[in-house]
C-alpha cells in the first residue's frame, strides 16, 4: 500500500504526477471534457497502441502541480456529458448565480429610484413628471426589471459564473480526464498507482452520482480511500446528476407561473376590484360587519386566486417531480443495499487489487474491551487481532449503508423532501415578483396610491408589504414542494395505473399550489389588518397563524432527532495522513 503522507504527496508533486485542474478547464467548451471517455481504462488496460504518447500533453499541461486539492471529483464515464456539465455548473456557480441575481434586483431598484429623482428635478412641468412616473410604475416595466432580468442574470451566472469572475473563488479540482495523462502510458501507470494518495490529499470528494456509480469498482475504491482519511462522512458530497436539470426546470416553471400571474393581474381577470369588495362585504356580514374581517377577506382574495395561474404548469411540474422521486429513491436504495462484491470491473484483473486496497483501508487494528452487563468475570485485556479481508470489506459495506447514507440524507434529504435552500432557489422568480410590492415606488403616482389603499404614507405601505413578503417567501412558498412530493407518493401508493397516476398527480400538483396560496393569502390578510388598523384580537390571530407557519416549516425542513443507534462497524474518524484513526461509530438503523 502506497504511503499517503505529506512527504509522499510532495514527492509526487515534484515528479509532476499530482495535478490540479481549474474550474475553467472543466467548464470550458460547455463541459467538453466530459464529451468523451478516457483513452484507456484506469487500471490494467492501456490506450490503443496507435495513439501518440504526446497527444494528451495539451490537456495535461493545462493543470498545475500541487501537493493537495480541495475537491476530488468521482464519477463514471457511462453517464452523458450534459448532466455532468450541468452538475458542475451547479456545484461551482449556483451560489454565485443567486447572489448575482439579487444584486441585479437591488441595482434595478437603485436605477429606478435615480430615474424618479431625476424626473422630479428636471421635468418641465408637473404633468410631464406625472406621465413619466406613471410609466415607471407600469407593471410591464416592473416585471421586466425586477423579475425577468434577475432570472436572466441567474442563468447567465449559473453557466458562466466562473468565466465572469475569472475563477476567483473556485476550488482546486482533481478530474481523471485532465489530471491523469491519457496517452503517456508510463506516466499514466505511475499516476494510477498513486491514486490513493490523490484521494487522501483531497479536502472534499464530490460524487457525481448516476445509477451506475455504485456498480463501478474503481469508484468504490475512491470512496473507501477518502473515507479512511476524511474527518467525517459529510466531507463526501453526493450530487445526483438529476439535481441540476430538475432545479433549472423548476425555476423556469415558476417563472412561467409568475408570468401568468402578472398577465392576469394586468388584465384584472381574476381580481376585479368590485368583485373582491363584494366578497369582502359578504364575508364580513357573517361576523357582524366587522371592518377587520372585511379587510382580511379583501386581502385574502387578492392573493389566493393566483393559484389558478399556476394550473398550466401543474402538469410539467408533476412530471419533473416524478423523475426526481425515482432518481432520489434509486440512489438511497443502492446505498442501503450496497455490496462491494456486486460491483463491476471493466478489467477483471483489477478486481483483487482494488478489493485488497479497500480491505486495507477498513481493516481493524485492535479489538477493544467489551463490558457485558451482569458479567462476574472481568473482561479480557485488549487483544490484537487482524480482521480477515472479507470482514474488512463487510465493514466498508456497512459504512456506505450507515454513516455515508445518513450523511447523504442530512445533505439532500429523502425522496419526499427538498432542502430548504433549494426551495428558495426554485422560487426565485416569485420572490423577485412579490418583492416589487415592497419597493418604495411601486404605487407612487400610479392608479392605486398608498392613500387610496388605506396607508398613511409610502413607508407604511412598504413596511406592511415587506413583512408580508418575508413571511410568504421564507415560510409559505417553500412548503409547496414537500407537499407536492407527499401527494405524488400518496398517488403511487393508491394506484399502479399510469393514466390514473397522471390524472391524480396533476390534481395533487394543483392542490399543492392551492394550499400554498391559501397560506399566503391568510398571512397577507392578517398582516394587513394589524398594520392598517391595530386590534389586540387580530394581533393574537396574526401570531397564531405565524406560529403555525413556523411549525409547518419546521415539520417539512427541520432536522429530526437521531434514531436509536447500533454500532455495526468501525468508522474512520480522522487522524493524520500517515496514521488514520478508526473509531467505533454509531449510526441510525432502518434509514
Amino acid at each position: 500500500m502506497m504511503q499517503t503522507g505529506p512527504g509522499c504527496a510532495e514527492a509526487l508533486c515534484d515528479r509532476g504526477l499530482f495535478r490540479a485542474a481549474s474550474a475553467l478547464q472543466i467548464l470550458g467548451g460547455l463541459g467538453e471534457v466530459f464529451a468523451e471517455g478516457l483513452t484507456g481504462i484506469i487500471g490494467a488496460a492501456e490506450a490503443p497502441s496507435e495513439v501518440d504518447a504526446s497527444a494528451g500533453d495539451g490537456a495535461f499541461g493545462g493543470t498545475e502541480c500541487v501537493s493537495h486539492v480541495e475537491v476530488f471529483i468521482s464519477h463514471t464515464w457511462s453517464s452523458a456529458r450534459w448532466p455532468k456539465y450541468l452538475s458542475m455548473c451547479y456545484f461551482l456557480n449556483v451560489t454565485l448565480a443567486v447572489k448575482a441575481a439579487w444584486g441585479s434586483y437591488a441595482l434595478g431598484v437603485g436605477v429606478l429610484l435615480i430615474l424618479e429623482a431625476t424626473v422630479s428635478l428636471w421635468a418641465p412641468s408637473d404633468q410631464a413628471e406625472a406621465n413619466v412616473k406613471a410609466h415607471l410604475c407600469d407593471r410591464k416595466y416592473l416585471f421586466l426589471f425586477f423579475t425577468e432580468l434577475p432570472v436572466l442574470v441567474f442563468f447567465v451566472f449559473f453557466f458562466f459564473g466562473q468565466h465572469i469572475s475569472a475563477s476567483c473563488w473556485a476550488p482546486s479540482l482533481w478530474l481523471d480526464k485532465l489530471c491523469v495523462h491519457q496517452t503517456n502510458q508510463s506516466l499514466k501507470a505511475q499516476q494510477v498507482a498513486a491514486l490513493p494518495v490523490f484521494v487522501a490529499r483531497s479536502a472534499r470528494m464530490l460524487v457525481l452520482w448516476d445509477d451506475t456509480y455504485f456498480e463501478r469498482l474503481w469508484c468504490n475504491m475512491e470512496m473507501a480511500t477518502f473515507a479512511k482519511y476524511a474527518a467525517s462522512p459529510e466531507k463526501m458530497e453526493f450530487l445526483p446528476l438529476w439535481l441540476a436539470p430538475w432545479l433549472l426546470s423548476s425555476i423556469l416553471l415558476d417563472l412561467l407561473g409568475v408570468t401568468f400571474v402578472c398577465s392576469f393581474q394586468k388584465l384584472n381577470t381574476f381580481q376585479n376590484e368590485a368583485q373582491v369588495q363584494d366578497l369582502a362585504h359578504m364575508g364580513a356580514a357573517f361576523f357582524g360587519g366587522s371592518p377587520h374581517v372585511r379587510q382580511f377577506i379583501h386581502m385574502f382574495f387578492e392573493v389566493f386566486p393566483n393559484f389558478l395561474c399556476y394550473l398550466p404548469v401543474a402538469l410539467p411540474t408533476m412530471l419533473s417531480f416524478k423523475r426526481k422521486i425515482q432518481g432520489h429513491r434509486l440512489m438511497l436504495e443502492q446505498m442501503a443495499s450496497f455490496d462491494l462484491k456486486k460491483a463491476k470491473c471493466s478489467v477483471e484483473a483489477d478486481r483483487p487489487l482494488v478489493e485488497e486496497q479497500v480491505a486495507l483501508h477498513f481493516q481493524a487494528e485492535k479489538d477493544f474491551e467489551v463490558i457485558v452487563a451482569g458479567a462476574t468475570d472481568p473482561a479480557p485485556e485488549r487483544v490484537e487481532a487482524v480482521d480477515p479481508r472479507e470482514e474488512a470489506i463487510e465493514r466498508f459495506n456497512n459504512y456506505v449503508q450507515g454513516p455515508l447514507r445518513a450523511a447523504c440524507l442530512d445533505s439532500i434529504g429523502d425522496e419526499q423532501n427538498v432542502p430548504l435552500h433549494l426551495c428558495y432557489v426554485c422560487f426565485l422568480p416569485m420572490s423577485f415578483y412579490a418583492a416589487v410590492n415592497a419597493t418604495p415606488y411601486a404605487y407612487r403616482e400610479c392608479t392605486l396610491t398608498f392613500d387610496t389603499m388605506g396607508y398613511s404614507s409610502p413607508y407604511h405601505l412598504v413596511a406592511t408589504f415587506s413583512l408580508c413578503w418575508l413571511s410568504t417567501q421564507l415560510l409559505v412558498f417553500p412548503v409547496t414542494f414537500p407537499v407536492l412530493l407527499r401527494m405524488l407518493q400518496l398517488v403511487e401508493s393508491l394506484t399502479s395505473s399510469w393514466v390514473l397516476q397522471l390524472v391524480l398527480g396533476f390534481l395533487g400538483s394543483a392542490l399543492a399550489y392551492a394550499y400554498t396560496f391559501f397560506c399566503a393569502g391568510t398571512i397577507w390578510g392578517c398582516t394587513v389588518v394589524i398594520m392598517q388598523s391595530y386590534s389586540p384580537t387580530w394581533l393574537v390571530i396574526f401570531f397564531f397563524v405565524f406560529a403555525l407557519l413556523v411549525l409547518q416549516a419546521w415539520f417539512f425542513f427541520g432536522k429530526r432527532p437521531k434514531r436509536s443507534c447500533s454500532c455495526r462497524c468501525l468508522e474512520p474518524v480522522g487522524g493524520d495522513d500517515t496514521k488514520p484513526m478508526l473509531g467505533l461509530r454509531c449510526y441510525p438503523e432502518g434509514d
